[in-house]
């Protein structure tokens, strides 16, 4: 997944009216009758296998959700999952097991086989007709994403810890019944398919990106940064393309980088039900921004609950006519949490001594604790604006001047939003980010100016101290 700077704002004394955010998979549905609608894991796996041609019906009505699966049924599914729903059925039998019988599975348990996704139960034996148990198809996917490429995997708990670890995540959404050794049905499987085609491949791939280094338009530049990172399989093997966006305009509000910018509007309807504009979070990305509706990306509750929300989107794209061609599936970035409290760093008396102009305080109050510039609210550290350098240590990849590190230091720090009415008739609002910053400016003495110290930040929030918080709204990446 692309790591991006995404914003982390506070609002002190004042309520922002939203929703939790909340996102799921893009609403499916599915012609067969015993897959229920109630069943939002289970749908959405069957309609996107069905479509891209893993999976069929047992009949033109019925998927077969409770029925078993063999063990050549399971290497024929994993067979159309990694070459893009393609099946190869009949052919001869290239394989060193003497018990296959059934010629219409010969090609696929053999590119099974020779790919290393199975190796049978014993030289000679596969057991075709075997039912298949969690733990063995742990370890068929687990080898078809390429983590066995290194090194030979110990049976069956190596498999079953990739399997479960995050990024990989097969088991998401399989009921808890379902043990290691019980023999699976085909609504089990079809879970753990839909997760392995958004999962993360074996090994990792140089890619390159570009990215902005400077503190301002004026002195910044951009410049190629190389990393490396794990393509998934529906990138890698179906060209689906995996980037986040920020939701920059709903239905009733709009969200922009100051408060006199008009660059977006709400868009009161005007593309569809619940029509949501997405902006690209990076330059270099595929798609600069696409309008959406909310439906399409699977949301829950009121569209205008979303803006300013992060989300990564799965998606394919249309080389011809140069534009989102379908989403598959979109997952929350930001989550948001509310406190009436917080509590702040303090330095101790010996840091103090040592150098006292590098914690933060108002002037003219000496008994006030000083302030090493970060406070937590609802578990969140936050990281003030000119914070010392001790906070973050970012990578300096592209830095060539003090001002690019001063820029990289406060990239990810605390940023304040506000809210203005656009047109009070039709309920239409813009938020904004704030001109001014949480300065902690370190060091501010007695003598300073008023308009030098009055926005700081232990002006602030000593004042917080002593009054109470109202409210706090955070909005913060989750990652």
């Amino acid at each position: 997944m692309r790591k991006s700077t995404r914003l982390l704002t506070i609002g002190l004394a004042f309520v922002m009216l939203f929703a939790m955010l909340a996102f799921s998979v893009s609403a499916a549905e599915t012609k067969f009758t015993d897959v229920s609608a109630k069943d939002e894991t289970l749908t959405k796996a069957v309609a996107l296998l069905e479509g891209i041609g893993v999976t069929k019906g047992t009949s033109d009505t019925t998927f077969g959700t409770n029925e078993a699966v063999t063990r050549q049924q399971m290497a024929a599914f994993i067979y159309r999952l990694m070459n893009r729903g393609k099946s190869l059925e009949g052919g001869e039998n290239f394989t060193p097991f003497e018990d296959l019988y059934d010629d219409t599975f010969y090609g696929m348990v053999s590119w099974a086989s020779s790919m290393g996704v199975i190796k049978g139960i014993s030289a000679t034996e596969f057991d075709p007709d075997g039912s298949i148990i969690l733990q063995d198809a742990y370890t068929m996917i687990v080898r078809a994403l390429g983590y066995e490429k290194k090194g030979e995997l110990a049976y069956p708990f190596d498999y079953i810890e990739i399997a479960e670890t995050s990024g990989v995540d097969l088991a998401d959404g399989l009921p808890s019944s379902v043990s290691y050794e019980k023999e699976l049905t085909r609504g089990n499987v079809a879970i753990l398919l839909y997760n392995a085609f958004y999962a993360d491949m074996g090994e990792e791939e140089e890619k390159e990106r570009v990215k902005w280094i400077g503190a301002s338009k004026e002195d910044g530049k951009y410049v190629l940064e190389k990393y490396m990172e794990q393509p998934k399989l529906c990138e890698k093997v179906y060209d689906v393309i995996e980037e986040e966006f920020q939701i920059v305009e709903t239905p009733h509000y709009a969200f922009n980088t100051s408060k006199d910018s008009n660059t977006y509007k709400p868009t009161e309807d005007s593309n569809g039900e619940g029509s949501l504009l997405l902006v690209a979070t990076e330059d270099d990305q595929k798609v600069g921004s696409f309008y959406t509706t909310a439906s399409e990306l699977g949301l829950t509750g009121d569209a205008d609950s979303y803006i300013m929300s992060h989300v990564n989107v799965f998606y394919t794209y249309n080389e011809d006519d140069k534009k989102v061609d379908s989403v598959l599936v979109a997952t929350p970035l930001m989550a948001k949490a509310s406190a009436d409290s917080a509590s702040y760093g303090s330095v101790s008396a010996e840091r103090i001594a040592k150098d006292a102009r590098k914690y933060f305080y108002a002037p003219g109050t000496q008994s006030w604790a000083r302030m090493d510039g970060s406070m937590t609210v609802a578990g969140k550290q936050l990281y003030f604006y000119d914070a010392p350098y001790s906070f973050l240590k970012p990578s300096y990849v592209g830095c060539d001047t003090d001002a690019d590190k001063y820029a990289a230091r406060n990239a990810h720090n605390t940023l304040l939003i506000d809210l203005k009415c656009t047109d009070v008739d039709k309920g239409l609002y813009t938020y904004y980010i704030r001109d001014e910053r949480f300065e902690t400016r370190d060091g501010v003495d007695d003598n300073a100016n008023p308009t030098e110290w009055y926005n700081n930040l232990a002006y602030t929030f000593q004042q917080v101290r002593e009054s109470g918080i109202y409210r706090m709204d955070i909005y913060d990446p989750v990652v």
